[in-house]
């Protein structure tokens, strides 16, 4: 996958991160130069610790489009140019789809997690498009976020094997100067996308047996 990458340099590069409070998102801010009062330590560990010229922090939910749209316009304001947007922002849940006592969980997480990346990525089209080589960066991975996951609380499986979000943040952050196109962090995963192609009965086999499992060990 290196092959087809192309090398960019974070130098002078205006970074939009969604979900920056906490975890890899904090983590990826620090590495790139919940509440607000959280979004500006990490904005003053940047700038004292990390040697950032310049970081906004703005709250936002990312589901309200009228949010999205302030804060784009924000950034448009404050820099007049982005070009890197890293979606970083999301929430999971904790429990098996027939025990959902509340449907309204299924829509909460298909707003934030769906739509909140697809909002502010329309919205901030013009201005990555004008970055000429704009990076959009999705991350799709299961950390420390589940502290926060909607339904039943994280059980124990989730504190054991887990890689801590400092290490989470600084592939993805190697990656995108890279110029990789798919980052997959583990042997397991690695290893998965391999059977997909290859064995694709086995991998969807293996993924209902893992999921079945990491559910049922929150029930």
């Amino acid at each position: 996958r290196h092959k087809l990458a192309q090398p960019w340099s974070a130098k002078d590069k205006v970074v939009l991160i969604t979900g920056a409070s906490s975890g890899i998102g904090r983590s990826l801010a620090h590495l790139f130069a919940k509440q607000e009062d959280a979004l500006i330590n990490v904005a003053n560990e940047c700038r004292d610790q990390y040697g950032a010229t310049k970081v906004v922090t703005i709250k936002c939910d990312v589901s309200d489009e009228n949010d999205v749209s302030k804060l784009i316009k924000t950034v448009e304001d404050s820099f007049n140019k982005l070009d890197c947007l890293i979606l970083n922002a999301g929430v999971s849940m904790g429990e098996r789809f027939e025990s959902i006592s509340d449907y309204k969980m299924i829509k909460t997480i298909m707003d934030i997690n769906y739509f909140g990346s697809t909002y502010i990525t329309y919205k901030a089209l013009n201005l990555l498009k004008n970055s000429k080589g704009g990076r959009i960066v999705v991350d799709a991975v299961k950390t420390e976020i589940n502290d926060n996951r909607l339904g039943k609380s994280p059980s124990k499986l989730d504190m054991t094997s887990a890689m801590s979000s400092d290490e989470c943040a600084n592939i993805i952050y190697k990656g995108v100067v890279r110029g990789d196109k798919e980052i997959l962090f583990v042997a397991r995963g690695k290893f998965a996308r391999m059977m997909e192609g290859v064995f694709p009965d086995a991998w969807s086999y293996l993924t209902r047996k893992y999921s079945w499992k990491a559910v049922a060990s929150n029930s």
